[in-house]
């Protein structure tokens, strides 16, 4: 996979957005249609010391996740 390639046609279709709901739903929906083999790609927004389900591409997922918990909680906290 070329991601130079990958990273210009993502700004390219991402420049326009005109709201950080529309950046994230487009660029998750832009990744899981340019990646093969992905099963999940998507955000998580932190808020009041949670991280909050955002707009994602995949099987159902976890709304709420305290950091340091699971694999998304603990890969926020470790940077």
């Amino acid at each position: 996979m070329d991601y130079k390639v990958l990273l210009e046609s993502a700004e390219g279709l991402l420049s326009t957005e005109p709201t950080n709901l529309s950046i994230l739903s487009n660029a998750s929906a832009f990744l899981n249609d340019a990646i093969p083999d992905l099963n999940w790609v998507g955000f998580y927004m932190y808020k009041n010391g949670i991280l909050t389900l955002g707009p994602f591409q995949g099987k159902v997922a976890c709304n709420l996740i305290m950091p340091g918990k699971g694999v998304v909680g603990t890969s926020y906290s470790k940077k």
